[in-house]
């Protein structure tokens, strides 16, 4: 074989076992932003696979808005002003019964 022909041959060899490795790669590549883009951008639901809806960033954040905006008080219906309604009914409470047993000490008490 001519040196050109073993050069051909070298170059056939690296290319042949490169080109798949490029693929495998370039495929992995491929499957890692598709997942990333699931993420970020959601993704429906697929009834025929039965894969579940995925929601995109911009749902959740969201929903996490609309939960925390109960936390925070409006003059009524959010978590924190029922906190507070309990926390005031709670302390006039224990005013009244302290009041009470201060006032009625029960049986045996001197």
């Amino acid at each position: 074989m001519t040196p050109g022909g073993i050069a051909i041959l070298t170059i056939e060899i690296v290319l042949g076992m490169a080109v798949p490795a490029v693929l495998i790669a370039g495929h992995r590549a491929m499957r890692k932003l598709a997942a990333i883009e699931d993420v970020v951008c959601g993704r429906p639901a697929n009834v025929w696979l039965g894969d579940a809806e995925v929601p995109g960033i911009a749902s959740r954040m969201r929903v996490v808005e609309e939960r925390t905006r109960t936390l925070e008080g409006n003059g009524g219906s959010t978590l924190a002003d029922a906190v507070r309604r309990t926390e005031t009914k709670v302390d006039t409470l224990a005013v009244r019964m302290d009041d009470h047993v201060r006032n009625h000490p029960g049986p045996g008490a001197s």
